[in-house]
């Protein structure tokens, strides 16, 4: 049942994410000064697996998982940096609103959660399924996201 929920997800994702969304994803991270990644604790594995994959490919990135007023480094975003908010629930993207409302720069979000509206926060929210997955995330958040990202620094 696992080995079919993995090949069903995988092709799904092929699917989703054609080549142009990829290139849309993989220019930003081009053009940005600095790439941030949003995340939670449950997805920060993917987070900095990416990261590492990022930095290999010459692009330094930074995993942000704190959002209390005393991260300055929140303060330091500029419209020339690119924020990549993973969020597979959709949880974590709600509760990051505030600062999402702040920033001035490209707002991408990956989410398994199409009930929430999140359009008017982000420049642009790629699902990960066309069902929604937010009150089930865990195969989502422990296998599709990680080859969501891998389908990312792949085309990089």
């Amino acid at each position: 049942m696992l080995t079919n929920s993995l090949i069903n997800i995988a092709n799904e994702l092929d699917e989703r994410m054609d080549t142009h969304e990829v290139d849309v994803i993989c220019e930003r991270i081009r053009r940005a000064e600095n790439v941030y990644i949003f995340t939670s604790e449950p997805s920060i594995s993917s987070a900095r697996d990416f990261q590492v994959n990022l930095a290999s490919k010459g692009y330094i990135s930074y995993v942000i998982t704190d959002f209390s007023e005393y991260n300055t480094i929140l303060n330091q975003i500029s419209h020339k940096d690119y924020v990549l908010t993973l969020s597979v629930s959709g949880m974590f993207a709600r509760t990051i609103d505030s600062v999402i409302a702040r920033l001035t720069c490209i707002l991408d979000l990956i989410t398994a959660n199409r009930i929430f509206d999140y359009e008017k926060d982000y420049s642009h929210v790629y699902y990960m399924s066309h069902l929604d997955y937010s009150k089930n995330p865990e195969i989502y958040r422990s296998y599709g996201l990680h080859y969501f990202l891998d389908i990312i620094q792949n085309h990089l």
